[in-house]
Order: structure tokens, then sequence, then C-alpha cells
């Protein structure tokens, strides 16, 4: 999501002065024209919920799914929240060291659904976050139970579903609403990481496409 240079967000990235109170947090209004603040603002200097949600609606959803897993319900949930609220690299680093027998599982998933984003928009890994994990119920398989003196009963073997969202990161906003220096340098971080994966990933469509071109033109020539 590319962004303007008069937007708000985008003139705190270039450093905001410290209060001598709040020595580790930042104020927003320092950056902010009174007008500015009263828009974007509540009364304890924190973005408001109607400017975050409208900017959040604005960015590239990726939405995946599997479905009639083999297991409870609730220990899959477990591991999903492993992921949930995570960016996508830091949620696949916490998969691929759980000890849960459903990780792995649940690494795929995710690992499949972020494709999407690369084959539809080109949005690599660095660029993305885990915006929902979640496990719900699937169609249980309903089984007999053998009992003592004839008798029998029911036995259910549980099924689970798992639904994926991944959203794309907006690291202006991310970095707006650090409330420490350390939460600030870690988003600049990684917005940076993001940038060079993005020129790295560029140049590379551009060698394959003048490749592609030269192998059309000498078809061409065989033609003729």
């Amino acid at each position: 999501m590319r962004l303007s240079v008069l937007d708000p967000l985008n003139l705190r990235l270039k450093g905001l002065p410290v209060s001598r109170s709040m020595s580790t947090r930042p104020r927003l209004t320092d950056s902010l024209t009174p007008k500015e603040a009263k828009q974007l603002l509540t009364r304890y200097e924190k973005l408001k919920p109607s400017f975050v949600s409208k900017r959040l609606r604005k960015l590239r959803v990726y939405v995946g799914a599997k479905k009639n897993i083999r297991g409870s319900p609730w220990k899959l949930n477990l591991v999903c929240q492993f992921a949930a609220g995570q960016t996508l690299l830091e949620a696949l680093k916490q998969l691929t060291f759980c000890e849960k027998g459903k990780a792995p599982l649940v690494l795929e998933a995710i690992k499949k659904t972020s494709n999407l984003a690369d084959i539809r928009d080109g949005l690599k890994m660095s660029r993305l976050e885990v915006a929902e994990c979640f496990a719900t119920h699937g169609t249980p398989l309903k089984r007999v139970s053998f009992k003592a003196k004839g008798r029998m009963g029911k036995k259910v073997h549980k099924h689970a579903h798992i639904r994926i969202i991944l959203r794309e990161i907006d690291f202006n906003l991310k970095i707006a609403q650090s409330i420490t220096k350390g939460q600030k340098k870690k988003w600049i971080k990684l917005k940076r990481l993001a940038m060079n994966e993005e020129r790295e990933a560029r140049k590379e469509r551009s060698e394959i496409e003048a490749l592609e071109r030269e192998a059309q033109e000498v078809l061409e020539n065989k033609k003729t």
C-alpha cells in the first residue's frame, strides 16, 4: 500500500521528539498540526479506531482453509494461536520449532495461502501478517462402540477445519501505533527488509521477462 508524501503517518517515519515525562514513548502530537491531531487522534493521543479500520480495509487480504482434519479442534486451535497475530515470517518460525503434532499441518496450510499472495499480486512473505488463524468443528465420524454383555454404544471421531487470513502489512500504521522506541525500530527494520526483498523480486521478474522476449524473437526468426 503506497502512501503520499503528505500522509500524516508518513511524517512520523523520520523520527519523533521525545517528551521528558515519557522518555521511552514518542508523542504523536509532536509531528501533527492541531487540525490533523483532532482528526486522527483520541484524547489519549492514540489513533482513532475509525481511522485505523479505514486503513485496514484498504489492504489486500488472502484467505486459505484446510478441511476435515482428523483430530480435536480444541488441540488444533492451540497450534493456531502460535501463528495468529504474528508477521508471516515470525509465524513460520514459531510453527517450525513447535512440538505439537499438528504444527506441520498448520505450517503447510499457511505456506499455501502465502503462495496465493505471490501469484496474484507478487507480495512476498516479508510483507504479510497472519490476521486470523483458528480451528472450528468439522463433521464427526460416528462409529459403534462394543460393550460387555452384548451391549453397544456410540463413539465419535472428531474432525476440524482451519481458516487462515493473511493480510498485507501497513508498516506506516504499525510504526505510528508503536508505544516504545524498540517497537518502532522493529517495524522500521521489517519495512526495510520487505523493501529490499521486493526490489530483488522486481529485478528477477524483469530478467525473466527479458529472457522470454529473447526466446520469442529466436522462435520468430526460425519461422521466417
